[in-house]
C-alpha cells in the first residue's frame, strides 16, 4: 500500500505545481488581454 501512496504523492506534487504555475500566469494573461 505504501507504493500506492508514493505514486499518488508524485502526481499530487505535479498537480500542485501546475495549479501554482497557472495561478501565477493568470494575472499576466488577464493583463495582456486587458
Amino acid at each position: 500500500m505504501k507504493h500506492v501512496y508514493e505514486e499518488a504523492a508524485k502526481y499530487v506534487r505535479w498537480i500542485v505545481a501546475v495549479i501554482a504555475a497557472f495561478l501565477v500566469a493568470l494575472p499576466a494573461l488577464l493583463a495582456s488581454v486587458d
